[in-house]
């Protein structure tokens, strides 16, 4: 376990003392923050630094390990809940738990240290404004963990994006693309399922809440403007979750765009190979005006080659005329071709419809 302990001039970090007390965490400056970085979830000293900070072990580890409980609550002693922190480094977003009450801010968590540092960076650019309010201390950490999983969604949002437009200019699927999609939605799933009830939690802690010890009335607005921030996470968090599923429609479409390729050819060229098959099947017969008339080299010409190639001809030009495409890549070209033309009359009959009267 590593714990840094920020004592409003400074952050330092230090190992866990076992020797540490209830009394001892009670002594510490109400505008203290504490922040521990477990070992995973089976730290041997988890339970023991809890217990000095008056938290239930069990009941804390097993927020931080199922993620399915997302408290946030205030009551007249503490306010404590859950906040995520982004790495902004492909990763997951990590769970952090947090509770402040009139001697100190406490976050525990397992991970989210390079989102940490960049907090940390921000924190010390406010210590005048840190030490007005007791609470600010909290709703700036509070709103720069958020905005580090913004951040994160951001970035996430153009690197689908990305995907989106290499999937539509690429003809041949590729096994790669769909890897790459898959990591990305198992990245986003772990926090956009459980975010709505999340973000319910924050906005039904602030209906009438209740005065918490060692905070005004007005500092609670600082917590107001935290769930704002949620609020617009959600957006961000709705934004990727469409932008992730037009991906994968593309994705689909691609195959499916493919695999109709590979019918289209085997039909132009069923197309052309069945009049020839026509020609040499007749041909082949014995018919009585063919033996021992049709035995020349001018009879071979005119019937097995000159026959033959117009046959080949005559199906490539009637297959030109249907709109077939002899290749994938031909195939491709003319379906971008038709998608630039419809997206062309949508921009016309959008200026059309904006245009007034």
């Amino acid at each position: 376990m590593e714990i840094t302990v920020f004592d409003g001039a400074s952050f330092s970090e230090s190992p866990f003392d076992h020797a540490l007390t209830k009394a001892d965490a009670c002594k510490m400056g109400h505008s203290l923050w504490v922040d521990a970085r477990l070992d995973g979830p089976d730290d041997p000293e988890a339970p023991h630094f809890l217990e000095t900070f008056d938290l239930d072990p069990t009941k804390a580890l097993d927020i931080l390990a199922s993620r399915l409980e997302l408290p946030f609550r205030l009551t007249p002693k503490d306010v404590h809940g859950v906040a995520w922190i982004d790495d902004l480094d492909g990763s997951p977003a990590h769970l952090v738990l947090f509770h402040w009450n009139e001697h100190r801010l406490l976050t525990v968590r397992q991970g989210g240290d390079a989102g940490m540092l960049f907090i940390r960076k921000r924190i010390m650019e406010r210590i005048t404004n840190i030490s007005d309010s007791p609470v600010r201390l909290l709703a700036d950490t509070l709103r720069l963990m958020m905005i580090t999983v913004q951040r994160g969604l951001t970035e996430t949002a153009v690197r689908v994006g990305e995907l989106n437009e290499e999937i539509v200019k690429t003809v041949k699927p590729n096994p790669e693309q769909g890897a790459e999609l898959a990591a990305y939605r198992a990245v986003f799933h772990t926090i956009s399922l459980r975010f709505p009830s999340y973000m319910v939690n924050a906005r039904a802690a602030l209906i009438d809440p209740p005065h918490v010890n060692g905070a005004e009335a007005d500092d609670l607005g600082l917590l107001e403007s935290y769930v704002k921030i949620v609020d617009h996470t959600q957006v961000l968090i709705d934004s990727v979750d469409d932008s992730l599923r037009h991906t994968a429609d593309a994705l689909q479409s691609q195959m499916t765009f493919w695999q109709g390729n590979q019918v289209n050819v085997l039909t132009a060229m069923a197309a052309v190979f069945i009049p020839i098959t026509f020609i040499t099947s007749y041909f082949g017969m014995n018919f009585d005006w063919m033996v021992g008339e049709v035995n020349s080299i001018a009879h071979f010409m005119i019937f097995g080659v000159g026959l033959v190639l117009v046959a080949i001809i005559g199906s490539i030009i009637l297959l030109r005329r249907s709109g077939y495409a002899l290749s994938v890549e031909e195939q491709a070209g003319v379906e971008r071709a038709r998608k630039r033309g419809l997206t062309r009359r949508r921009r016309v009959d959008s200026a059309d419809l904006s245009t007034p009267n």
